[in-house]
């Protein structure tokens, strides 16, 4: 199977029953049997009998709970003295019974279906290699047939590995139970009851390749109610499929001793948060989560504390934001919510418990009316899956004024080396700093009221003696950065929205000042250090990200010198030998070419310039691809600086560098294709900022043909992604009067190859784009001659003719918008229309005016439609 990822799947069927029969060799009360092929989702024949008995895997919410020796709330079984006869008689029966277990004494008597020996199942005792006592032969029995049901549990998670996740979906049913009461056995049984410690984390590793990116999958589940019908909807299936996986693995939680098997359950409980879809689901299986994972963060093995770390991180990280998780991030105060269906499928024994040992109970000095407000978020939350909290921001915000228990408990591993002697383990610290990140990206408010507690971690982590605590605390300064520069945004467009129309600012968001000192009091401290480190490449890197997150509004505020040094340290490092370094400080100046206050900087933009030149010749494709994507950035101030109609901003840029621009963004084009999707992009905004003293002269000229020459072939060839920024800028060059279109020899060239991206591409966003170019052109002359005018009429024809045809139903929600854009075109091209035109035209719309006038209408009402609609509500808006 390692060898070949397709040879076993024509008999998949008949290698899962195989597996599934020796998973549970050597069980008590297992009868091995011919194994029998297994069908997917639950399509297998009738009548087939079952050789195994049924060992249902036990109820949380019984009154008793049986699982293997050595679980906490296992029962040990009554001992009774045997007679010397009955020993005997034992000692040929298999004498590995699960204590707790109500099995018969039945002999294993397994068949030999695949040339096995028999003297592998029962070895007399003078066949023994280890001892000439029975116990010996016992112990090695027991050995063997563990180590079969191993071989058996690795093999599944080999076959799940190379197998296509679509089609091992279908068999999921026949290894993992969908309800409390399933008769069969699954490989949750072999979790919850093999004896062997190694075969229970096999299976747990097996079932964590399962869920591994099964995430569009479990996406179908909903715990939605439905109307009473008499079959079982596959989303409520799917439901119960992970609420039983939930139960399961926190039931072996509990009962597990082996430090290897409490490791990767918890891992397995990780990789099973990532990808439910817990937003469709009623709450409460995340506060079960937690609350088996929480006692174990300060545990005293380093392995389980990480792996309890990650658990939480995937936590935080589902469909951020959830209101349930913020019950479990925020203080003890909370109360989880907890239906009836939740109480149901708890792991404890009633609800009063179940809220105690979690520790969300209400605190004993709230108010009434702060129970009042408890109350009323947990019968909302418990109404309907899935409560997200946009909703609850202002309840969210009243609850954080101190710090979150995460928080803390970050806080104390990341910096508890400062305060005492000994170190805590390193893979706490980067794990508990990545646990931050989730929380920073996801559940920003939590940290608002507690942004200095971060910031001084973070200054201080910068400088820390590990190389990775580095690197980690630059990626968590990163991420606040970037929702710092969100909140900038959202705060600056409130403020300078007018008066009239001015919302309040919500108290969610930071004001201006605080986000400006936040990044003052880095700059004052260890980022200059970081952004300069000798041995540290990485860590150079990621600073230049941060910096790229100041954001225009924050930057302007901020003291000259700390401007200055951060455009210094910028430029110097695009000379980095790291290409890492190199690539990323290169896009963090094609970041700050937009800033309002640089773009018009002439003596920043023509630096930025030459360093973008330069990087575009490295031999590092990363590097490439990052200075392309800041080269297109600077063509876009650029013509941002036409349009301010700043004449000094044209005439102070250097005409040879802007020739230089030119050249570089045309090699460009034969780049990768990820460089080239950017570089006609530059293409574009460069013809459309070309002024008209450069087409005087002749160097320009011939870099103007060989832009669009370069444009032309994009147009045509290529990703979907650098068609479509060809399509988008042959438009925007469209938009340069002073451009000879209509004249040059590449007119028709360029009309010819939009006519056929609008016509046959595959891609409807590349149409739309190319229908969009068309209808730039202001004049007739632009069009060129009557055969190119009459040539771009017949393209758009038939493209509206083929939008009848799709070839992908992915592109059906393109075609309205498509439809729209080549009526437009159309009605563009036809208010340019001369006499010459019309002999040949008539020839053209001869058999399709019906076709052509039908569509027209329909856009022509669409259009009526949509403006009487914002006339309206223009009207209720005085």
């Amino acid at each position: 199977m390692t060898a070949s990822k397709t040879a076993h799947l024509e008999n998949i069927g008949q290698i899962l029953g195989i597996l599934k029969c020796y998973m549970f060799y050597g069980w008590p009360g297992y009868t091995f049997s011919t194994p029998a092929i297994i069908y997917p989702m639950l399509m297998s024949p009738h009548g087939v009998p079952s050789q195994a008995k049924s060992t249902s895997i036990p109820n949380a919410n019984s009154g008793e709970v049986h699982l293997r020796p050595g679980g906490s709330k296992a029962k040990k079984p009554s001992k009774k003295k045997k007679t010397p006869e009955q020993k005997d008689e034992e000692s040929h029966k298999t004498t590995n019974n699960h204590s707790g277990n109500v099995v018969s004494d039945v002999t294993v008597t397994p068949s030999l279906p695949l040339g096995i020996p028999a003297s592998w199942y029962r070895a007399s005792s003078s066949e023994s290699e280890y001892s000439d006592s029975e116990a010996s032969n016992t112990s090695r029995l027991r050995s063997i047939q563990s180590r079969v049901r191993q071989s058996a549990i690795n093999c599944l998670g080999s076959l799940v590995k190379v197998t296509d996740k679509r089609v091992m979906f279908g068999y999921w049913s026949s290894f993992l139970p969908d309800n409390v009461n399933c008769a069969s056995q699954t490989l949750l049984t072999c979790i919850l009851k093999d004896q062997s410690p190694k075969v229970r984390t096999m299976a747990l590793f097996a079932l964590s390749t399962m869920l591994d990116g099964s995430k569009q999958y479990l996406a179908a589940a909903d715990d939605s109610p439905s109307a009473h019908t008499a079959f079982t909807a596959f989303s409520s299936t799917l439901s119960n499929m992970i609420k039983e996986l939930h139960r399961v693995l926190l039931l072996a939680l509990v009962a597990e001793n082996s430090p290897l098997a409490v490791i990767q359950i918890i891992k397995c409980l990780a990789n099973l948060v990532l990808n439910v879809p817990y937003q469709k689901l009623y709450p409460g299986l995340l506060s079960r989560v937690m609350k088996h994972v929480k006692p174990n963060l300060s545990h005293r093995d380093t392995n389980i504390q990480v792996a309890c770390l990650t658990c939480t991180g995937s936590m935080i990280t589902v469909q951020a934001p959830l209101l349930e998780v913020y019950h479990i991030l925020t203080s003890a105060r909370w109360s989880h919510p907890q239906t009836a269906e939740n109480i149901a499928l708890s792991t404890g024994g009633g609800e009063g418990g179940d809220q105690k040992e979690s520790g969300y109970s209400s605190s004993v000095g709230s108010t009434d009316s702060q129970q009042q407000q408890q109350q009323e978020t947990r019968t909302s939350a418990s109404s309907t899956p899935g409560i997200q909290t946009p909703d609850f921001t202002s309840l969210v915000i009243s609850h954080t004024s101190e710090q979150p228990w995460i928080l803390k408990e970050c806080l104390r591993n990341i910096l508890q080396s400062c305060r005492l002697t000994t170190y805590e383990p390193l893979p706490v610290r980067l794990e508990s700093l990545q646990v931050l990140t989730q929380i920073v990206k996801g559940y920003f408010l939590l940290i608002r009221n507690h942004l200095n507690a971060i910031s001084d971690m973070i200054e201080v982590c910068l400088l820390d003696h590990e190389r990775a605590v580095q690197f980690h605390t630059a990626k968590l300064l990163e991420e606040c950065g970037r929702v710092l520069l969100q909140q900038s945004h959202q705060t600056h467009n409130e403020t300078e929205a007018p008066e009239t129309a001015r919302k309040l600012i919500p108290s969610s968001l930071i004001p201006s000042n605080e986000i400006a000192e936040f990044w003052l009091r880095q700059l004052n401290g260890p980022l200059p250090s970081g952004l300069q480190h000798k041995t540290n490449a990485a860590l150079r890197a990621s600073c230049c990200d941060c910096v790229s997150n100041i954001g225009p509004v924050t930057f302007l505020s901020l003291p000259i010198d700390k401007r200055i040094l951060c455009i210094t340290v910028l430029l110097g490092l695009t000379n980095d030998e790291d290409p890492q370094v190199k690539a990323a400080s290169v896009r963090a100046l094609g970041v700050f070419i937009l800033y309002p206050s640089l773009r018009e900087d002439i003596s920043f933009v023509a630096d930025t310039a030459n360093a973008i030149v330069m990087s575009m010749t490295d031999s590092n494709v990363a590097v490439r691809t990052k200075a392309s994507w800041s080269l297109a950035n600077l063509t876009e101030a650029l013509v941002l600086n036409k349009e301010s109609a700043d004449e000094s901003l044209l005439e102070d840029f250097s005409d040879m560098l802007l020739l230089k621009l030119i050249e570089t963004a045309v090699k460009a084009c034969k780049d990768a294709d990820r460089v080239k999707s950017n570089a006609v992009r530059a293409l574009g905004n460069l013809l459309h900022y070309i002024h008209k003293r450069n087409l005087v002269k002749e160097q320009f000229v011939i870099a103007v043909d060989q832009a669009i020459h370069s444009l032309v072939k994009s147009v045509g060839v290529g990703t979907m992604k650098v068609r479509w920024n060809a399509c988008y800028a042959a438009g925007n060059a469209f938009g340069n009067p002073l451009l000879p279109l209509g004249e040059a020899v590449w007119t028709t060239h360029v009309y010819q190859s939009l006519s056929s991206a609008v016509k046959d591409c595959r891609n409807y966003k590349v149409r739309i784009n190319a229908a969009a170019a068309l209808t730039v052109p202001q004049s007739r002359h632009q069009y060129g001659s009557t055969d190119t005018y009459i040539e771009v009429w017949r393209g758009l024809i038939v493209a509206l003719i083929n939008t009848e045809t799709l070839t992908d139903f992915v592109d059906f929600k393109y075609r309205e918008q498509l439809i729209d854009q080549i009526c437009m075109a159309i009605l563009h091209l036809s208010t340019l229309i001369v006499t010459d035109d019309l002999p040949a035209l008539g020839a053209v719309l001869y058999d399709k005016l019906d076709i052509l006038i039908n569509y027209i209408e329909k856009y022509r009402s669409k259009v009526m439609k949509s403006e009487t609609s914002d006339t309206t509500k223009g009207n209720n808006s005085y």
